[in-house]
């Protein structure tokens, strides 16, 4: 029987850059010209060492473990997201393996945390394509890599993507200049062309349907172009669409939430004073507020 996955002697190791010299407050340190200088980038550990294992077609393997043991980096490298410092991976029918497990899910969110442009492409395109029952969100590189004259089609009326000004000028090939200037122009175009759902996310965001139907957001804060503050945003709307709600509905829900989240933490902490991991854990109180409130109109 062949096998679907073969590691070899595989090894990760990362760099850990640490600082010749400690500095008495975040201020000092930026202003400090020797900023870059400082790092020390001979540090190194091994977050996955001389793995050697085959896993046979048809069977299910489980990998369990503390926080940090690797298991983040171990499915990476069997993904193709990272690839090995040392030895080789071989995967056979990847694409087909995850389509299998799309097929069972509501929701599929594809983007976050993924690096390898050429590698997220291949796995969005494929998805595009053969996969039509769950809603996809697309986010990040997995909507950036994607182009707008491609003549790719998903299924219809289940792909929503969240991107920036600078993600959407690569996917329809404008200078990011240009979507800045006129973000519903461009919102539009993306959502009839794909077609789906477009969360255009600036200082407003645009939430614009396939059929054109137009909602906008005022709601947030500056705090909220935090790193990773919209990798939350596609969480929650992936929630939200697992749930049985429907794109348009569930992307205006996840953006007016996601920036009330921010709202709400820049009160308690400040407009910088919050992290992106913080925004989740505000979501329940802000669903149970708007399910109290009365209705109106």
């Amino acid at each position: 029987m062949a096998n679907a996955i073969e590691l070899t002697n595989v090894s990760k190791v990362y760099r850990r850059y640490s600082r010749k010299r400690q500095f008495a407050t975040l201020k000092s340190a930026l202003l400090s010209r020797s900023l870059v200088r400082d790092l020390n980038p001979e540090e190194t550990f091994p977050a996955v060492q001389d793995v050697t294992y085959n896993l046979p077609s048809g069977r299910t393997l489980g990998v369990i473990g503390r926080n940090g043991s690797g298991k983040s980096t171990l499915l990476k490298l069997v993904a193709g997201i990272t690839k090995p410092t040392t030895g080789s991976v071989k995967v056979n029918g990847r694409i087909s393996a995850l389509i299998e497990l799309g097929a069972g899910c509501d929701a599929v969110l594809i983007g976050p945390g993924m690096t390898d442009a050429g590698a997220v492409a291949e796995l969005t395109g494929c998805l595009l394509n053969h996969l039509d029952g769950p809603a996809l969100v697309l986010d990040a590189l997995a909507f950036s890599t994607l182009r707008a004259d491609a003549g790719r089609r998903g299924p219809m009326g289940r792909i929503v993507v969240t991107p920036h000004a600078g993600e959407m000028a690569k996917f329809l090939g404008i200078r990011r200049e240009d979507v800045e200037g006129d973000p519903l122009k461009a919102a539009r175009k993306a959502a009839a062309g794909l077609p789906g759902v477009v969360a255009m996310k600036g200082a407003e965001t645009y939430v614009v349907s396939e059929d054109g139907e137009v909602l906008l957001s005022r709601n947030g804060c500056i705090g909220l172009a935090t790193s990773g503050s919209g990798d939350t945003l596609a969480g929650i709307l992936a929630g939200l669409l697992a749930r049985g709600t429907q794109p348009v509905l569930a992307t205006a829900w996840a953006v007016y939430m996601h920036g009330q989240a921010g709202t709400d933490l820049a009160k308690e902490r400040g407009e910088f004073g919050f992290l992106a991991r913080e925004i989740p854990a505000e979501i329940p109180r802000i669903m149970m507020g708007l399910r109290a409130a009365p209705a109106t109109g």
